[in-house]
């Protein structure tokens, strides 16, 4: 049994320095940085679409067929702007 004692040494040196990393992630996650963000889908399919970024989807930005873009172009400008995005998310 010659791996008791440098098992127990090891056990007793390194308990302190793991307790304090489970301190450490734990009040990290109580103020809020350790935990992930819920994402608007609204921005997310905006940053996944607006390829040029310039806050709306055009037809060529659009994932879908011209008629379907259509669709949801509900004052026909041309462009889904964040109104008409959100109103096509909530609809699916």
């Amino acid at each position: 049994m010659p791996l008791q004692q440098p098992m127990k040494t090891i056990i007793k040196h390194c308990a302190p320095v793991i307790l304090a990393l489970g301190l450490c992630v734990s009040s990290a996650q109580a103020k809020g940085k350790g935990t992930p963000k819920k994402t608007n889908p609204v921005d997310a399919y905006m940053k996944a679409h607006d390829k040029d970024k310039n806050g709306t989807i055009e037809p060529t930005e659009f994932p879908g067929a011209r008629a379907e873009f259509d669709k949801w172009d509900k004052n026909k400008d041309g462009k889904l702007d964040r109104t008409e995005v959100t109103a096509m998310l909530g609809k699916k």
